[in-house]
């Protein structure tokens, strides 16, 4: 559990104040968050290979609300899906 007055963390959503005191969103994962995403080389069928991705990026962009970040957040997601073995031009926006 955490208690602060400047961020709060609800499922995948943190929502805090930036410094002009404007509400905003990102994306929150746990410190114990393993990058446990489908792996590309399974037996699944490809178009669930090809859905897990667009599917993600949409959620980034649902979630987070300030561009900079989005970026930021955007490069991550793409690395996680590189380590899981997904060709390069995975769901690149």
């Amino acid at each position: 559990m955490t208690n602060s007055t400047e961020k709060v963390s609800f499922l995948d959503t943190l929502v805090f104040r930036d410094e002009l005191g404007t509400l905003k969103t990102d994306l929150y994962t746990k410190p114990t968050d393993r990058n446990s995403l489908l792996h590309y080389h399974s037996l699944h069928p490809i178009a669930t290979k090809k859905s897990i991705p667009r599917s993600q990026f949409k959620r980034l962009q649902r979630i987070v609300t300030d561009p900079n970040l989005l970026k930021t957040r955007t490069e991550e997601m793409y690395s996680k899906f590189r380590e899981r073995g997904y060709p390069p031009d995975t769901g690149r926006l």
